[in-house]
């Protein structure tokens, strides 16, 4: 129950993780087969194991890779799973296995969207690092080998990165969801941030200003061609939006950003806080509140003219609070609401979108 990560396709089968419910309610890996509506258990989390799963899967040669970490560990330390673990799932045998125990301080604690370059595992942690700002960092799944390539400072440089990364040739791109240059708004308002594969060198690409530009940006960038777009929150203090969010493109070279739509916090949606997903030409993704019942949205817009529509609105009964990316499967839009459906439960949907 309540998903709140986004699907992967593999040979057909959609794969995905539940925060909650599973045989001991800590939540789970599922399969789910769309031709005929079959979901299947592959892992229920024990606690000794991980904990409540926020991220959607990568997919390895056939070994599903994800995250869990046992609760917020902002304050105070943390002791195996409590700081968070690298799990790994074997489709063809449905084993599962830890691939890597994260130790808190410099190492890292709560480890979050992971991404497959070359064969290796890259991603970021919320905390742990220098000052328990958050790091960056690589993991071989052969070996569990684990290297630490950056760790944040703080400020300007940035703090708490709230999502994973993305790849544009040998050099990865995310974000942090405090730091830059509001330093007065308590660690306000984020950034951009490229690290160098080759040599672990790290820069800040854009640092958000917290009104009409966004900012705290919850939502993994999307790379198409030399241009990084994605979504933010924003604050209402100097911005036109009311402060319902943005999406946003930069330049991976200059760092130029450029603002692509405002929400308006009611029809259109409130709070972008899932990555946007490209289809024929057009970026497809959610709110998590808002739109005609309160529930959320699904929208697209063309980046090329800045076009928006809105394309559905959630109503509880076909789910609510869509915080999750979509995943386009042959033009067919997949995706996951945390609550809704069942009208006893509510325990969450996965819905299907033709665009």
């Amino acid at each position: 129950m309540t998903p709140y990560a986004g699907l992967i396709e593999v040979d057909g089968v959609l794969y995905g993780t539940t925060h909650q419910g599973g045989a001991n309610s800590l939540g789970t890996v599922f399969s789910f087969d769309p031709a005929t509506g079959t979901e299947t258990v592959l892992h229920s989390f024990r606690g000794d194991d991980g904990v409540s799963p926020e991220t959607s899967l990568t997919n390895i040669g056939g070994t599903l890779y994800g995250t869990t970490s046992a609760k917020d560990p902002a304050f105070g330390a943390c002791k195996g799973s409590d700081c968070g673990v690298v799990f790994a799932v074997d489709l063809a045998t449905q084993r599962f296995r830890i691939a890597h125990t994260f130790a808190g301080g410099r190492d890292g604690r709560r480890p979050l969207q992971l991404l497959a370059v070359g064969g290796l595992l890259y991603g970021t942690t919320m905390y742990g690092g220098d000052g328990n700002r958050g790091t960056v960092f690589r993991l071989d799944p052969s070996t569990g080998t684990k290297t630490v390539l950056y760790r944040f400072a703080g400020g300007r440089d940035g703090q708490y990165p709230h999502t994973g990364l993305v790849a544009i040739g040998d050099t990865l791109y995310g974000t942090t969801f405090g730091g830059g240059d509001q330093p007065i708004l308590d660690g306000c308002c984020g950034t951009v941030f490229a690290v160098s594969l080759a040599t672990g060198e790290k820069r800040v690409l854009h640092r958000f200003l917290g009104h009409g530009d966004g900012m705290t940006p919850e939502a993994a960038l999307i790379p198409v061609g030399n241009t990084l777009y994605g979504a933010a929150y924003s604050s209402s203090t100097g911005g036109s939006d009311g402060g319902s969010g943005v999406l946003f493109a930069v330049d991976a070279t200059s760092g130029a950003e450029r603002i692509l739509h405002h929400f308006n916090g009611a029809g259109d949606g409130w709070d972008p806080k899932s990555s946007l997903t490209l289809a024929d030409g057009a970026l497809y993704g959610t709110t998590s509140g808002s739109g005609a019942h309160g529930r959320g949205t699904v929208y697209a817009i063309t980046p090329s003219t800045e076009e928006f529509s809105l394309l559905y609105t959630f109503d509880l009964g076909d789910g609510a609070y869509p915080g999750a990316p979509l995943l386009n499967v042959g033009g067919r839009l997949y995706g996951t609401t945390q609550i809704g459906g069942d009208p006893v439960c509510h325990c969450g949907v996965i819905y299907k979108l033709m665009p």
